[in-house]
C-alpha cells in the first residue's frame, strides 16, 4: 500500500544542506497541501526522489520547493527530481522557488 504524504518530502533534510535520495518500493501518494523540497546546486546535483516498483501518486494541490545552494546557476538549467520505475500519476501544481535568491523562476 503506497504511503500518502500529509506535509513534507525532504529528500536529505541535513543541516549541512548536502544532496541527498530519498527511496521507497511502496509508492508515495502525495495529497493536498503536501510538499516536495529539492535543494539544488549549479554543478547540477539535486536531491532526488526516487520510488522503485510503485506509482508516485500527486494529488491535486501538490506542490514541490527548489532551493537553490550555491551562486551562479546557469541559464535554463534543467534538473531530474523525480526517477520512477512505474508511471506518474498527476502533476505538481505549482513549482515554489526558496527564498534564498540564489536563482529565479522564467
Amino acid at each position: 500500500m503506497p504511503t500518502r504524504l500529509y506535509s513534507y518530502v525532504v529528500p536529505s533534510p541535513s543541516p549541512d544542506n548536502q544532496i541527498g535520495t530519498l527511496t521507497s518500493t511502496y509508492g508515495l501518494t502525495m495529497i493536498p497541501g503536501s510538499k516536495l523540497i529539492i535543494k539544488v546546486n549549479p554543478e547540477g546535483s539535486t536531491d532526488l526522489l526516487q520510488i522503485k516498483g510503485a506509482h508516485l501518486n500527486i494529488e491535486p494541490g501538490s506542490n514541490v520547493e527548489v532551493i537553490g545552494l550555491g551562486p551562479d546557476f546557469p541559464p535554463l538549467s534543467t534538473y531530474t527530481i523525480v526517477q520512477t520505475t512505474e508511471p506518474i500519476i498527476g502533476h505538481f501544481d505549482r513549482v515554489v522557488i526558496g527564498s534564498n535568491g540564489h536563482f529565479k523562476a522564467p
